[in-house]
Formats: C-alpha cells, structure tokens, sequence
C-alpha cells in the first residue's frame, strides 16, 4: 500500500483474490508517514487474473482513477460505482 501511495498505481495481478480488497475503497484516507506530500491518489489500479466475482460501489469513491483494469477475473455484472469516475481513460473488462 505504502509504493501505491507514493506513485498513485496500485497491481493486484494474478494473486487468486476471490474478493475485491475493500481497503481499496478507503486508499484516499491512507497516510503513509510524515510526507504527506510525496503521496498521490490512486490513478491506476490492476486487478486483473483474479476470481473476483464483483466490484463494489464504494470504489466510486475513488474518483481518480484513470485506469482500471478487471480482465479475467469472474465479474458477472458492472457496478454503478466503475462508471462514475471523472477521469477513465482506460476499463478493461475481457474474459469475465
């Protein structure tokens, strides 16, 4: 958490997560030390080669997220909360 916080990407790919990581949702509130200024928001996030069955609303809270990639994991329906993001760029979603 601590090297997401300090470049703003967060990977998670191919750990066999069979849930979302709800700490995630909370990456804003996240203080890594004394240098609050050397931390970014959470822009790129990599979940992909996962078994993760469903994304919760509560990630629109992240609302930076410029990258977001959900590729091969065991997603059934996308949630409200992925299409709310200001600044998407990029939604991967294949093989699900």
């Amino acid at each position: 958490m601590k090297r997401a916080k300090q470049s703003g990407t967060f990977s998670l790919q191919g750990r066999s997560l069979k849930q979302f990581p709800m700490e995630l949702c909370k990456f804003t509130e996240l203080e890594i030390g004394d240098n609050w200024w050397e931390s970014y928001e959470l822009s790129k996030l990599d979940l992909s080669n996962n078994e993760i069955p469903e994304i919760p609303e509560e990630i629109a809270t992240q609302g930076l997220i410029s990258h977001l990639n959900l590729a091969s994991n065991k997603l059934t329906r996308l949630s409200n909360g992925l299409f709310q993001f200001e600044c998407l760029k990029f939604l991967d979603v294949a093989h699900n």
